[in-house]
């Protein structure tokens, strides 16, 4: 008796987890690898991809024939409206035709499926699942679009709202704009670089490896930091001597200031 009940648990857990699994492969992309190792992922999303697939068939086949009868009723009562006023000499003779219930059943299936509630679910949940298919078949699986669709525009206003407030912050922190001061390399405690700007806002495409152009020669830029000073949150880039070995490739033109003897104190 417990070795029955044992290997029902075991079955149920077994199904529990394929359940799970299919379910989870309707999740974005950039989740697998998260649940991958504790759901079934991979053997499951092929058949994630067909339970979607065949749901969506399941669901608009008899929909659908359910919309065409419909539609074919409401086509034969027009007409035969149509007829009866003809008859009735309210209509010219030659007016009743089977063009137009011929051309309504004919173009059904397009207005069911594009025009319809369950007409557009079951053709969304058909779409997607046989693209998921054929991604499983291929190695790359992925989520359900909408699912993902979803994600991306949350995580990108997350990310711009972080962005934001940090801007915010960095602002307050750095005080109010004052004008760049320039200092011999040793005097700002950097003694292998030529100079070290120390700037009130961050420079645009001052990063690690740009060359640095002036009026009289060039220098490479190395990683910028933060540090704060009396005046506040300053960004320090230090300018170092180019080997003429060195090829120039991104560079940012920039004049550079009168040479200062210390580092900046309240306000500036």
């Amino acid at each position: 008796m417990q070795g029955a009940l044992r290997e029902l648990a075991g079955t149920a857990r077994f199904l529990g987890l394929l359940v799970l699994g299919m379910l989870a492969n309707l999740l974005p992309r950039r989740l697998f690898p998260e649940w991958d190792g504790r759901l079934p992922m991979g053997s499951t999303a092929i058949p994630s991809a067909l339970l979607t697939f065949f749901l969506g068939f399941g669901l608009g086949v008899p929909g659908f024939l359910a919309y065409a009868a419909r539609t074919a009723s409401a086509g034969n009562e027009a007409m035969l409206e149509a007829a009866g006023r003809e008859l009735a000499g309210q209509l010219p003779g030659g007016t009743v035709t089977t063009a137009g219930p011929v051309t309504i059943s004919m173009l059904s299936l397009f207005a069911f499926a594009l025009f319809t509630p369950l007409g557009l679910l079951s053709s969304y949940l058909a779409l997607t699942g046989f693209l998921r298919l054929a991604a499983a078949y291929a190695e790359e699986p992925h989520g359900d679009p909408i699912l993902s669709g979803l994600d991306h525009a949350l995580r990108a206003a997350s990310n711009r709202i972080r962005r934001d407030r940090w801007a915010e912050l960095r602002q307050r922190l750095e005080g109010a704009e004052v004008p760049d001061l320039c200092l011999q390399g040793e005097a700002a405690g950097e003694p292998e670089a030529s100079y070290v700007i120390i700037a009130s806002r961050r420079k645009p495409g001052w990063e690690k490896g740009v060359f640095v152009v002036t009026t009289d020669t060039w220098y490479r830029l190395g990683e910028p930091c933060d540090r704060r000073y009396p005046g506040g949150l300053r960004t320090v880039y230090m300018l170092f001597e180019v080997a003429k070995a060195e090829v120039l490739r991104r560079s940012v033109y920039y004049e550079l200031p009168r040479v200062s003897e210390g580092p900046p104190t309240d306000g500036g």
